[in-house]
């Protein structure tokens, strides 16, 4: 039963962490003074309603691309954790860090010309993928590994026990 809350934990943090670095890409477009926000507030000055809601419309999707395409190699480096019980909060934001660039890769293998604005949306994708790690370490990363401490302290007894019932049994046996 432990096994599947975890995973679900672990679903959940994922989930959370693509949103978040959604919500941070989207949030690091519309510092800039030409951005789709500012172009759809000066158009609709007063309804700012509609203005939110093109900012979750393209939240909703950079979430739909940013999932997918990172899925795998996300669910790879959280299994690796999960399997070496990793808790640290540099291990996830790290990892996040670089699974930024390794999603986007794909958009610069089919335009490979370097420009300033794609050094500076790489810059946006990394520090997203720091966020996103802090939000997944945040929810499921700190409790990481499937078997709690106090079923290792159990089977370490078991354990102990076994070996002290077997050395008696081999001392009786040698008398």
């Amino acid at each position: 039963m432990h096994a599947l809350g975890r995973i679900l934990l672990c679903l959940l943090g994922f989930f959370v962490a693509v949103c978040g670095a959604a919500i941070f890409i989207v949030a690091a477009s519309m510092i800039g003074p030409e951005t789709f926000v500012a172009v759809i507030e000066e158009r609709l000055e007063g309804r700012e309603i509609f203005a939110y809601a093109g900012i979750f419309l393209l939240t909703v999707i950079v979430v739909s691309i940013v999932g997918p395409q990172g899925a795998i190699p996300a669910l790879a480096i959280i299994g690796l954790g999960e399997a070496l019980r990793v808790r640290s909060l540099l291990y996830y934001m790290l990892a996040g860090g670089f699974l930024g660039p390794i999603v986007s890769i794909l958009e610069f293998l089919r335009d490979p010309a370097p420009s300033d604005t794609r050094v500076e949306f790489m810059i946006v994708v990394i520090a997203a993928g720091f966020f996103a790690g802090f939000l997944y370490w945040l929810i499921a990363g700190r409790s990481a590994g499937l078997v709690s401490k106090d079923e290792v302290r159990a089977t370490q007894r078991a354990v102990d026990r076994s070996l002290d019932r077997a050395r008696r049994d081999a001392e009786d046996a040698g008398r």
